[in-house]
């Protein structure tokens, strides 16, 4: 028999909302796949959520087949210090990952904070690490941003071209896609492309300026939020088409809070 345990996870600009959506992994099986799938920047800003503003068919598919969490909290509210906390299970500032930023990889010019590695006390692991001892096959696509420079020991593939696909005939794996089109500098580097969603039938928060500048900025974010459940939709579809859907648990969040809160 089969169980029904996949899991989305998305954030609020404080609460992180958890889906733990349907896997139709084996409940005798004791070493399921896990896929988990990042954006970036959002809230709550998805059809699962009740949200009439924007289409994102393909996540709020998983959310039907599973359970939408609404109580769980990001522990920081930007990228680099809550994917140090995601990659070891540990508060930031027990692990001196706190300050963003440390490692400043793009370009260590625009900030005034010298660019150093954080160290992380010797008995913290990133938690792929011991997927791999447990026989797992662990890849990361391709963002990492932990404030600390990751052992050589996490990943089995670290790139933009690193799937499961790699993995020995029969081999479990933990895979980890991450979507950027949702992140901030998309408002702005895309401002010339073509909205899916209308600024002119946007409703803008009445915290914000209600101009067309605001309508444009909050059309834009959902144009980019309905690319990126296309993208989404394009990985569940690899994965069905490789015969693993039925026994992998997926799990959809967001990396924090919302650009646009």
């Amino acid at each position: 028999m089969k169980s029904t345990y996949k899991l989305l996870l998305i954030t609020k600009i404080y609460l992180l909302s958890i889906l733990p959506l349907v896997t139709h992994a084996q409940e005798s099986d004791l070493h399921p796949n896990i896929l988990w799938i990042v954006c970036e920047d959002i809230g709550p800003y998805i059809g699962a959520y009740s949200y009439k503003g924007v289409k994102t068919p393909n996540i709020d598919q998983l959310a039907r087949e599973g359970e939408l969490y609404t109580r769980a909290y990001t522990t920081a509210g930007v990228c680099a210090p809550s994917r140090s906390c995601l990659v070891t299970g540990m508060y930031q500032t027990s692990i001196g990952t706190m300050h963003m930023r440390t490692l400043n990889y793009d370009n260590p010019k625009n900030t005034p904070v010298p660019d150093y590695s954080a160290v992380i006390p010797p008995f913290v692991k990133c938690f792929p690490e011991y997927l791999r001892i447990a026989g797992y096959y662990t890849t990361n696509n391709e963002k990492q941003d932990y404030q600390f420079e990751p052992p050589v020991t996490v990943w089995d593939e670290n790139s933009a071209a690193a799937s499961w696909q790699n993995r020995e005939k029969g081999q479990p794996f933990f895979s980890i896609f991450n979507l950027a089109i949702s992140h901030e500098m998309n408002l702005f580097i895309r401002e010339d492309e073509a909205y899916t969603v209308d600024p002119d039938n946007v409703v803008v928060p009445a915290f914000y300026p209600q101009t067309e500048t605001a309508k444009k900025a909050v059309a834009r974010q959902l144009t980019n939020i309905e690319k990126m459940d296309s993208q989404v939709g394009e990985i569940i579809a690899k994965l069905k088409e490789d015969g693993l859907y039925d026994n992998t648990w997926i799990f959809f969040y967001s990396d924090h809070g919302g650009a646009l809160p």
